[in-house]
């Protein structure tokens, strides 16, 4: 190596050692360029990188270099950019609005931004002498007038690449997203089966927080009621995306079938029917309604959620509402505590003798206790924790007590109606020996999970356990023309298939400028 060499070499060494550590506060600024005259000095890939950049802003671009690589040898050929054969003079930032100091020789650069500084012109250097200019360039992605730019400070220009690269695959996956929806219901599993992926507040917590981190999922919400179980999501929904949620819902153990994904307007005329209460265990009950809208208050309580879920969730309440007005002639206005009544009210002889016990004073708590008083019926009604209010009439008598003093109100119940939300059972194994034996006794159980250990009913012969799912499925049969339902809710879905495409449009547009 020759003097000159070895001099060039420590000066390129001590000019770039100087800046280690050093960093610089940058105010974010997105340069209109078009037109302005933008002079580059240096003639290697870096500097046919920053040319590109000039050129996609719509810049007019003159390089100074002795030799140009090829990239570069291109856009002069093409006649994009003007080229000037000859060593960096200072003469040669007059007239341009930006510089880019881009050679391989720290001196040459540092030259360059003294000199544009002098011309009032603002430089930016590749190298070290980077805390001398007056900008830096940015990681930076284009696609379809969408920018994204970040910047370290100077701390790290590769992080700043990274994330670039992971905010592109964000943008590229934003312009393939869509509508999914990922779940199981009484129709596809039976209900011993459903309850098994039945999801506590602190699981969906849980798998709330990991599915923030799937790539390709940008908004979701779950849903969760007595027969189903859905992830509604705005995302890719391609194969390697559900598969990684269904192993995540643990769906991935069901057999083929079991588990449906629905994407794109199939998704959205999905989730109008449900809301509309056609999927129901009581096709046409409204209670799925007062559900979805808590799924979604979870959803955007745990920023799950955005605009663009909240704006298909009331799309689908719209349009559900049409599908109600136009099945409700065949639906009946039946909701799962009318079925209820329904069969105490046949039967009220064959139970007879008992008191009517009711679990829980939740939202179908609460209902089943209005239409038990509607009907005349007396009965004991526990709580959890905030005493109920009681629906008064004339000759019923409704009498409150806590769970802690279930066992004593177990001894004169012909009739217990368990409708909670409890992750466990309510009824347990030992309350068997607590249940009458000298009459029938009925167990309605509601609840999902099941309220009531299987245990307890085979440990006593007496004791009958009636489920909504076999209630339901005797009126579907037995009363509701479903085939009819379910044409007239496509129907109607289809004729409103205006609003998917506004949601589409709004999916497609929601993250411009």
């Amino acid at each position: 190596m020759s003097t000159v060499e070895k001099k060039k070499k420590r000066k390129k060494s001590e000019v770039a050692g100087n800046q280690v550590g050093i960093e610089r506060a940058v105010l974010p600024l997105s340069l209109l360029a078009h037109g302005k005259a933008i002079l580059i000095v240096g003639g290697g890939k870096v500097a046919a990188r920053k040319a590109r950049t000039a050129l996609d802003a719509g810049g007019r671009v003159t390089v100074v270099s002795p030799i140009l690589s090829d990239d570069l040898r291109e856009l002069v050929r093409e006649k994009r950019v003007i080229w000037k054969q000859a060593s960096f003079k200072e003469a040669d930032v007059r007239g341009a609005s930006l510089v880019f100091a881009a050679t391989d020789d720290p001196a040459v650069n540092r030259q360059v931004v003294e000199s544009s500084r002098k011309a009032g012109a603002m430089c930016c250097a590749v190298d070290g002498n980077w805390p001398y200019g007056d900008f830096v360039s940015p990681a930076t992605y284009r696609r379809d007038g969408m920018v994204v730019s970040v910047t370290s400070g100077g701390r790290s220009c590769r992080r700043s690449r990274i994330l670039r690269d992971a905010l592109a695959r964000h943008l590229d996956d934003l312009d393939n997203a869509e509508p999914f929806i990922m779940g199981t219901s009484h129709e596809q599993v039976p209900l011993d089966v459903l309850e098994r992926y039945s999801l506590s507040k602190s699981a969906r917590e849980g798998l709330g927080e990991m599915l923030r981190q799937v790539r390709g999922v940008h908004e979701f919400l779950f849903l969760q009621t007595c027969n189903r179980i859905e992830l509604w999501a705005i995302g890719t929904g391609d194969d390697p995306t559900t598969s990684l949620i269904a192993r995540l819902l643990n769906m991935d153990r069901l057999e083929q079938g079991q588990c449906y994904i629905k994407r794109g307007f199939d998704a959205f005329a999905h989730s109008s029917r449900v809301m509309a209460g056609i999927h129901s265990q009581t096709p046409g009950e409204n209670h799925i309604v007062a559900q979805a809208k808590d799924a979604l208050l979870q959803a955007d309580q745990a920023a799950w959620a955005g605009g663009v879920i909240k704006e298909w969730v009331s799309g689908a309440l719209h349009v559900s509402k049409e599908i109600r007005g136009a099945t409700g002639g065949h639906l009946g206005a039946e909701q799962i505590e009318d079925t209820c009544i329904r069969f105490m009210d046949g039967e009220r002889k064959r139970y007879a003798g008992g008191r009517v016990l009711l679990l829980g004073s939740g939202m179908l708590g609460s209902a089943i206790a209005a239409r038990l008083v509607e009907s005349g019926w007396s009965f004991d009604w526990c709580y959890r924790s905030v005493p109920p209010e009681i629906p008064g009439k004339d000759g019923v008598r409704v009498a409150l007590y806590r769970f802690d003093q279930l066992s004593e109100r177990l001894k004169n119940a012909s009739i217990i109606i368990c409708a909670t939300s409890s992750d466990t059972y309510i009824l347990r194994h030992e309350h068997a020996a607590l249940i009458r034996r000298t009459a029938p006794v009925a167990v309605l159980d509601f609840g999902v999970p099941r309220n009531v250990d299987p245990r307890v009913i085979t440990a006593a012969s007496n004791v009958q356990l009636i489920t909504v799912e076999g209630l339901k499925r005797w009126r579907r049969e037995n009363e509701i023309d479903m085939p009819q339902v379910l044409a007239r809710a496509r129907a109607v879905t289809e004729q409103h298939r205006d609003i998917y495409e506004r949601l589409a449009h709004s999916l497609k547009n929601r993250f411009t400028p």
